[in-house]
């Protein structure tokens, strides 16, 4: 019995919620079912992906379908169902035609399930090229279908910028402060909001850091404008980042002019310069100057109480005439948000020392124990066992310092190599 797959896309994620993913994943179970084949449970899905540029064989599932019959974990002679021949590629016809023959010419047969045709190397050869063609047809369809949405949209939003530029509202999706009004022709802000918003910039300028900010706003009890839960430092500093709080309409779009004076200000602009300073300014990483890695634990130290990821923090200066360096400490994320956590800091630095140096221990110890060269066996486990209660000082000294059960747990078992 044959073996088929199923190959589902779409270009934007949001007819995930409609019947896109249900419609095609239903015509794949009927076809197998009515013609008596195995369809495989790892359904192949680029969901969100557009196909008009290829992305979705470049890097995309499909992709992952054409490796595995590379590789053979698909077997030639298998079936690849899809909606139609658009969900493979809505590129130029030359580059999408060749995507068509890479895939059978891997063996595979597609099966395009709208109009329950077929297309393989074989049936090509039989039918003189008639099923080749009617593909072409429809790539070329496909692809000029693509082009003139992409023109279209292109030319409505180039016909929206110039009408913004005029004092006209371009799209209902705002900023969370700002609503448009029922005939869409001017924007209604939030007072409650906006004094939120206005509120963030205030304790930036009074010295604040995103983190103190998200602490601060979270022990009031003030809700996230953002409407996701407590606030953080990200979406603080989103928040202190964004132009459109001084009117401004931006776009990811290197290409694409900002549009001043589009939406209405809440923050002046004198205040937003003088936030940006303040947050340049308050760029700091940590570590000694000497060095390129301020955190060697990134990524791999998480919080003993609730699991979340730990993230490397700096004291304050008490006072202007304080001399003393600032020092690093490990913190819960959640802890210094004040999301939650309770959990205290860890200081860094007699952290990195304590992890290196038992590295190092471990290390001198296996080259220790690769010689070959013994003579006097007594001689080797005296030494061993002073190795192993310098080791236990060294750690005992760096616990007076640092709150850390794992050391602890290092701490007794080398006492107990020492007495056994």
């Amino acid at each position: 019995m044959a073996q088929a797959y199923s190959y589902i896309r779409f270009s934007n994620k949001k007819q995930e919620l409609g019947d896109s993913l249900k419609r095609q994943l239903k015509l794949a179970e009927d076809y197998a079912q009515r013609n008596g084949l195995t369809l495989d449970t790892s359904t192949y899905r680029d969901l969100g992906v557009s196909a008009f540029r290829g992305k979705n064989a470049a890097t995309g599932n499909l992709k992952l379908f054409l490796d595995a019959v590379d590789s053979g974990a698909i077997e030639k002679g298998s079936l690849l169902l899809v909606e139609s021949l658009d969900r493979l590629s809505r590129n130029d016809v030359d580059e999408a035609l060749e995507l068509f023959l890479s895939i059978i010419r891997r063996g595979i047969t597609i099966v395009t399930l709208i109009d329950q045709q077929t297309f393989s190397t074989e049936k090509i050869k039989q039918d003189k090229g008639v099923s080749l063609i009617i593909s072409i047809a429809g790539m070329a369809r496909a692809n000029d279908e693509s082009a003139t949405k992409s023109r279209r949209l292109k030319t409505a939003w180039s016909s929206k910028r110039e009408k913004a530029k005029l004092g006209e509202i371009m799209t209902s999706h705002a900023p969370a402060w700002l609503k448009t009004s029922d005939d869409r022709r001017r924007w209604i802000v939030d007072r409650k909001k906006a004094k939120a918003v206005e509120r963030l910039f205030d304790l930036a300028l009074a010295g604040h850091g995103t983190p103190s900010i998200a602490r601060t706003l979270n022990q009031r009890e003030v809700p996230n404008i953002l409407g996701r839960g407590k606030w953080s430092f990200n979406s603080i500093h989103w928040l202190l980042r964004n132009r459109a709080v001084i009117g401004t309409w931006t776009t990811r779009k290197k290409s694409i002019d900002d549009i001043p004076g589009y939406y209405p200000a809440i923050i002046s602009e004198t205040k937003f310069a003088l936030v940006q300073e303040a947050l340049k300014k308050r760029r700091w990483i940590g570590g000694r100057s000497s060095e390129n890695v301020a955190n060697l634990f990134a990524g791999l130290s998480f919080c003993a109480e609730c699991g979340n990821k730990m993230r490397i923090v700096g004291t304050q200066k008490v006072g202007k005439d304080v001399a003393e360096p600032r020092r690093s400490y490990l913190k819960c994320i959640s802890a210094y948000e004040g999301t939650g956590c309770t959990e205290g800091r860890f200081p860094y630095l007699p952290a990195e020392r304590a992890i290196l140096r038992a590295l190092a221990d471990d290390l001198s110890e296996l080259i220790a124990n690769a010689d070959e060269d013994r003579e006097d066996p007594s001689v080797v486990l005296l030494a061993e066992r002073d190795e192993l209660v310098r080791k236990i000082e060294n750690l005992v000294d760096q616990m007076e310092d640092v709150k850390s059960p794992q050391l602890q747990q290092r701490v007794n078992k080398l006492q107990a190599r020492v007495t056994s």
